[in-house]
């Protein structure tokens, strides 16, 4: 899925200028900043019961709460019920910087 393909994305990108949705100068705040992203898991395990915020947060918690993140920023409260997609550019920055030890990717 790419960030010039959905059209709430693009108005996004196209307001800030950008080509690429991990070029918007929001994106490092918003998904990359762990200091942040801690804030916003402290939110979410607030919110959500079901969640338990693990202390320290790991690799995958700060990976969902970016993901979590980005969805806020861009589309604003969805909920649970009402899901979007990250696209495939922030997926890879975010798993860049919090990678999974376990995850390979695709190969053939």
């Amino acid at each position: 899925l790419c960030c010039r393909s959905v059209s709430r994305v693009l108005a996004v990108c196209e307001s800030a200028g950008v080509s690429c949705i991990t070029d918007h100068p929001l994106f490092n705040d918003v998904c990359m900043r762990t200091e942040l992203l801690v804030v916003h898991a402290h939110v979410i395990c607030r919110n959500v019961r079901r969640m338990r915020l693990l202390d320290p947060l790991d690799n995958r918690r700060l990976r969902f709460t970016a993901y979590c993140s980005f969805i806020s920023w861009v589309y604003g409260c969805r909920g649970t019920r009402n899901q979007r997609k990250v696209p495939g550019c922030a997926v890879r920055r975010i798993r860049t910087l919090y990678p999974s030890s376990s995850y390979c990717g695709y190969y053939d």
